[in-house]
């Protein structure tokens, strides 16, 4: 028999929905069915997830998403209207933050001022009991770990703003908990100072083995760093797995279009194998992809592009359109070939920028559709005018919410009725349209094909 929270009481032990035991897949953190309300705002609806312990996990956002809310209700620092968080199989929904296996590394770092940098680090040892002996040691290798051996004896004033993060990392990880809860940590840090210790936080997460779980806005801290992904928005996760396939096998127009750019055309189904996908979603947007590979989604549907009047190959992840279904299909800018010798579509360049290590066009085919192509630096680089062959190398089949249904949810849902897509983009972070967005918007309404593009927003 089992409590509300899936425990089975006496035991400590936790159980999956499925009745398999999380310590048989050495989930370290779960959390079941959590809302939080706030007066009248919803700002967690239904929200599950399970992390497995070593596994660095990112929960990413636009503002206002609920990811933080989230990571403080995991971290204790709040209370969920209902639902559960167990992490090592004990439910710690009732527990106060200083009773829970976590530590939670701030935004604003929060070091102590009076203190030396090894007196911050200690500050959890001193406060649990740990010997002076024992203390001493484990911050010497906090310290070593971090790559600031020698600054123990500094104040955190005189520490740069990278160092400073550092320090806060090891006065976490110092106490060994298990589970690291960080709050946007590199959020305030200028864009080369955040992409070092992106690589200093991968490595010192595998150095240690800790589970992190880290939240984020920004796509590419997340792309970067994570092992899985978990996307949120208004209050739910809207799809969970790796980088590889959130980016090129999105289930949903939302998630393929705030990970990074996208052509988003529109199609309708000609003929499907009926197999699907190896990776199956589940109705929380979670896809059983642990062992998961760029190529678990296969091309199983022959789509034939609304205006274009082409057919292609398009892979679908978690769900099976039928035959004569209206789909969206994406096209990432760097699966556009041009000056192609096997290119069945033509065109002419509208644009074309050389920026370093690729080359970016703007392109209209012949009907009208306007697509951005990305190519190697040392690629075909046509000039504005010019005339030009493209190619479509791959594409995936995504839900989009133009039918007025919540993909993951009931239909009804906030933000999910029709005609809801500039909206939700804009809700992504994406900028308000230029001209050049606006010509492109007035493009695919001619031709029933849109080109929307994904912003990487590296500001609040």
């Amino acid at each position: 028999m089992t409590d509300p929270s899936g425990s089975t009481p006496g035991t400590g032990r936790s159980r999956t929905g499925n009745g398999t035991d999380d310590r048989d897949r050495d989930v370290v953190l779960r959390t079941d069915d959590l809302r939080k309300v706030y007066a009248d705002t919803v700002a967690l609806d239904g929200v599950s997830l399970t992390v497995e312990r070593g596994e660095f996990f990112s929960l990413l956002g636009p503002s206002g998403c609920g990811k933080t809310t989230l990571l403080r209700i995991i971290a204790g620092l709040e209370r969920p209207t209902a639902g559960d968080v167990v992490v090592d199989g004990r439910s710690v929904t009732a527990l106060p933050a200083s009773e829970r296996d976590s530590h939670m590394v701030f935004q604003d770092l929060a070091l102590f001022p009076h203190m030396t940098v090894a007196e911050n680090v200690a500050y959890g040892l001193r406060r649990a009991g740990v010997d002076r002996t024992e203390r001493e040691r484990r911050v010497r290798e906090a310290l070593e770990l971090i790559g600031l051996p020698e600054y123990g004896k500094r104040d955190p004033a005189a520490l740069s703003g990278g160092q400073r993060q550092r320090v806060a990392l090891a006065r976490s990880l110092v106490t060994e908990p298990a589970l690291l809860l960080l709050d946007e940590p590199l959020s305030s840090l200028d864009r080369q100072l955040r992409q070092d210790l992106q690589v200093e936080l991968q490595r010192v997460q595998s150095a240690v083995g800790t589970t992190f779980l880290y939240v984020t806005h920004n796509q590419d801290s997340a792309m970067s760093v994570s092992d899985r992904i978990a996307v949120m928005r208004e209050g739910r996760i809207i799809e969970t797995g790796t980088p590889e396939t959130l980016y090129e096998h999105p289930r949903t127009e939302f998630v393929a279009r705030f990970l990074g750019d996208a052509n988003v055309l529109s199609g309708e189904v000609l003929a499907t194998n009926g197999k699907g996908t190896t990776a199956q979603g589940n109705d929380t947007g979670e896809t059983d992809d642990t062992n998961d590979t760029s190529a678990r989604s296969r091309p199983d549907n022959i789509v034939r592009l609304g205006a274009l009047g082409t057919e292609i190959d398009a892979a679908t992840n978690g769900f099976e359109p039928s035959v004569g279904d209206r789909v969206s299909v994406i096209v990432r800018p760097e699966a556009v070939t041009i000056e192609s010798d096997s290119g069945s579509l033509g065109g002419r360049v509208l644009s074309a920028s050389y920026k370093g290590f690729y080359n970016e066009h703007e392109l209209e085919l012949d009907d009208g559709t306007v697509l951005e192509a990305r190519t190697d630096g040392d690629g075909p680089r046509p000039s504005p005018g010019e005339r030009t062959t493209v190619d479509l190398e791959r594409a995936a089949v995504v839900r989009s919410y133009s039918d007025g249904r919540d993909p993951d949810g009931e239909e009804g849902q906030p933000g999910a009725e029709p005609g809801a897509e500039a909206r939700t983009a804009a809700g992504a972070g994406t900028p308000a349209p230029d001209a050049k967005a606006q010509r492109r918007a007035r493009t695919g309404t001619g031709t029933g094909t849109e080109t929307g593009t994904g912003s990487r927003s590296d500001g609040d």
